[in-house]
């Protein structure tokens, strides 16, 4: 049936539009500091305003798509991020562009939730896997492709230029997903015990957690006050964690029904993915730096060093998939676990007697690791949550993943900062010392939760 054959094209297509938007601006930003005349703290909104609000709203896309019908809200959310891009690329102002990001963001999380939930709808069960392993190619083609792709539009036609592709492309899914994507079964309101509807949202959780979520991120990326006020932050964020918790427990139907969570088994899952996130996104920062600093490359060859990370990864997404059907997610999980240790391990030691090569090999063994890992790891989730709360647990995936990488992209490089401020001189030892520590760090992490995390999830215990 072609509009079988279209439905993951659809969600694959969603998937890299969502991980387009947030790399191919980061290219950009220098170009817009001179277009607008403005500075570099003011121009980097147009990257945080995508990742804050993409991270503080995809929890309640969840069970917004379970409630609504999951293809709806990925259709709606890939038109909202049709028409911000649309507002981008003429935006008059900084102050609009921004907006614009934000608004962006909001509709990549709904896309990416949505196309994770969406994978038990289209493909059959002996499948997911290799499903879950096409969109995580999405996903590092999209990290990938938008600074090389987004730089060669920089230079053609300036920084409008390369976003115009965030046009071009999310029109393109919005057609696919419109034809291919099975039209929602139950986009009727839910009963729930006592006859009432279930239609509205816990809106005391979602303001508890969305408050918590800005002052986590922005003590993670912004640092606002120094380190007074990031510590005031973290303390703030602490406490609404605990509140939103608490709200939770007593919420008739709330946003994350913890104790449902802790008897799927699922809390495991959810750390590893929060953990292995930090590890990749203190390489995809850090190694550019040792590259440059302790290798001294030039940027082009820096360029195809980081290249070939990212072209390992598109590559063993599909395989990584189909290893995921034939000896189950919680295997994959946990042999891509070690190979994401191995290869944090191998960056470590081996960029001292190798050099340059040392980080390439170590590239090559994190990458496939990490897509063994994320495609086990998502399978393992989504398989033991209940049809009708796909939409809630792709929220928590994302959710994860997105504060992993928050948190690592901070905690790792302060590692690196204070390690290398430690030994100052030479530049290239420092950087090198500093880049030992972070990955050490994270093969530690990852180790330790590969061997405490045996248990499998449980399957598709519903919460009614």
């Amino acid at each position: 049936m072609p509009q079988a054959r279209l439905a993951l094209p659809a969600l694959t297509a969603g998937t890299l539009v969502a991980a387009l938007g947030s790399s191919i601006a980061t290219v950009s930003v220098p170009a817009i500091v001179a277009d607008f005349d403005t500075s570099l703290g003011y121009a980097q909104w147009v990257t945080l305003a995508y990742l804050l609000v993409s991270t503080v709203v995809v929890l309640p896309m969840g069970p917004l798509g379970d409630r609504i019908g999951r293809r709806l809200l990925l259709v709606w959310g890939l038109a909202a991020y049709l028409l911000a891009a649309i507002v981008a690329v003429t935006a008059p102002s900084l102050s609009v562009l921004v907006i614009a990001r934000g608004i962006q963001g909001a509709a990549a999380a709904a896309i990416a939730a949505m196309a994770l939930a969406l994978v038990r709808d289209v493909v059959p069960g002996a499948r997911v896997g290799r499903a879950m392993g096409l969109l995580g190619v999405a996903t590092a083609s999209g990290m990938a492709l938008g600074p090389a792709v987004g730089g060669t539009l920089l230079g053609a036609g300036g920084w409008r230029a390369a976003f115009v592709l965030l046009v071009i492309l999310p029109a393109v899914a919005w057609g696919l997903a419109i034809v291919g994507l099975p039209v929602d079964e139950a986009t009727r309101p839910r009963s729930a015990p006592g006859g009432s509807l279930r239609l509205h949202l816990d809106l005391p959780g979602t303001s508890m957690l969305t408050a918590t979520l800005v002052a986590y991120a922005i003590a993670m990326t912004l640092h606002s006050g120094g380190p007074t006020g990031t510590i005031a932050l973290l303390v703030l964020s602490i406490v609404g964690a605990a509140i939103f918790m608490r709200l939770e427990r007593s919420a008739t139907y709330p946003l994350v029904a913890l104790a449902h969570l802790r008897r799927l088994g699922i809390l495991p899952q959810l750390s590893s993915a929060f953990v292995t996130a930090m590890v990749m996104i203190a390489y995809a920062v850090l190694a550019p730096v040792l590259l440059a600093i302790g290798f001294g490359l030039d940027p082009w060859a820096m360029g195809l060093v980081l290249a070939v990370s990212p072209l390992a990864a598109m590559a063993t997404g599909w395989p990584a998939g189909r290893l995921v059907d034939r000896h189950g997610a919680d295997w994959a999980a946990r042999v891509g676990m070690v190979a994401i240790a191995a290869g944090a391990i191998a960056l470590v030691v081996l960029p001292g007697p190798l050099g340059v090569a040392g980080v390439v090999l170590g590239g090559l063994i994190l990458a496939p690791g990490n897509q063994l890992f994320m495609a086990g790891n998502a399978t393992a989730v989504m398989t033991a949550t209940s049809a009708a709360e796909q939409g809630v647990a792709a929220g928590l995936v994302t959710l994860a993943r997105n504060v992993g990488s928050v948190t690592g992209a901070s905690v790792m490089v302060g590692v690196f900062a204070w390690i290398s401020d430690a030994i100052g001189s030479p530049p290239a030892a420092a950087a090198a010392s500093g880049f030992g520590a972070a990955m050490g760090i994270g093969a530690v992490l990852v180790l330790g939760l590969a061997v405490s995390s045996r248990r499998s999830p449980r399957r598709s215990v519903s919460m009614e």
